[in-house]
């Protein structure tokens, strides 16, 4: 893979080259739908540890038809190999990296902190590699607002003060805080974006959203058996993922050295996205859910909202898609 790049890097020289880690995950699909649809001049080189780069293809097919998949090249490099991923930043010397990469479940994190010992580990990879071969691109970093974890202020923006509760939130912290220190040491185009809870119709099946699409458009499930949540009464700040990847794009070229909040504002409930859902089919919600509170987190806060006030001002980003369309677009995109 590695002798793949160091052939094509003549030809490549006029071009911009990205580099995405976690490219076949749903930011990464948007981002390639972002840069690829107005600019078929950049060369876009994804990462990922899925082997199934059909469904990937298929999925950017169903964004946009008309992107051109030769200037994609999918790479299959183990980021958690410090020299491998040297080589792959010195071979491709990348204008742009999006980090995307690493476990994004927390709850996966709890039973297994080396996931987020993971997430810690490729990112320190990838920058210590540019840092040895004096490659500084314009860089993204994937942070969360799981890195606020206990904290129980309602609205949290870049100020707030972060306290999180699981392996996964320590290691987006961890990161999110030698960003700030890698940008001021270096003056490097480096910046973390705080994203919070955003769907699509790309998430996987272990997520809330998809959990309740499924079991809606399985009539199987509707005759024979309960769909089992946590609560109805836990309020998150849920936006479209394309609508995040739009502000990313913007944080990266705006070259103001800042980090920014991702999110809509607005809290929504669990109830609230279960009846959106089951409106669509003309279902009572009432008729089909059973709820069990073991499954939730107890140390988690009951509401959770953004302030993405910041962004809005600086960049005039800002989220555009409501929750009944973030549904509505997963829906139809399950049935389809």
């Amino acid at each position: 893979m590695d002798y793949f790049i160091i052939q094509h890097k003549t030809s490549m020289k006029k071009n911009k080259k990205i580099l995405i880690t976690g490219i076949t995950g749903q930011d990464g699909l948007f981002l390639v739908k972002e840069l690829l649809q107005n600019n078929s001049k950049l060369e876009v080189y994804g990462v990922s540890r899925d082997s199934d780069t059909k469904t990937f293809y298929s999925n950017l097919a169903y964004l946009n038809n008309d992107i051109d998949k030769n200037n994609i090249k999918i790479l299959n490099i183990e980021m958690k190999n410090k020299e491998k991923v040297t080589t792959l930043i010195s071979d491709l010397n990348p204008n742009y990296i999006y980090n995307l990469s690493g476990p994004s479940s927390v709850y996966d994190s709890i039973t297994n902190p080396s996931l987020g010992e993971e997430i810690v580990t490729i990112f320190n990879n990838i920058v210590d590699a540019c840092v040895d071969t004096k490659i500084f691109p314009n860089f993204f970093q994937a942070s969360s607002s799981e890195m606020y974890g206990k904290n129980t202020s309602i609205i949290l923006n870049e100020d707030s003060t972060f306290m999180p509760n699981s392996p996964y939130g320590n290691a987006k912290l961890k990161n999110h805080k030698e960003v700030s220190s890698l940008r001021k040491k270096y003056d490097w185009n480096i910046v973390s974006g705080i994203m919070f809870n955003h769907e699509s119709e790309f998430r996987k099946n272990s997520y809330l959203f998809m959990k309740i699409i499924n079991y809606l458009i399985d009539k199987d499930n509707l005759a024979n058996k309960k769909l089992v949540l946590g609560g109805l009464d836990l309020k998150r700040d849920w936006s479209y993922a394309e609508d995040f990847v739009k502000g990313i794009v913007s944080m990266v070229n705006s070259f103001l050295l800042e980090d920014f909040v991702l999110g809509s504002g607005k809290s929504t409930s669990i109830k609230t996205v279960v009846e959106i859902a089951f409106s669509f089919f003309n279902l009572d919600w009432n008729d089909f859910v059973e709820i069990d509170n073991t499954i939730l987190r107890n140390e988690d806060p009951n509401n959770r909202v953004s302030d993405p006030g910041k962004i809005k001002k600086y960049l005039n980003w800002e989220a555009q898609t409501g929750i009944e369309e973030i549904v509505e677009k997963i829906i139809k995109f399950k049935l389809s």
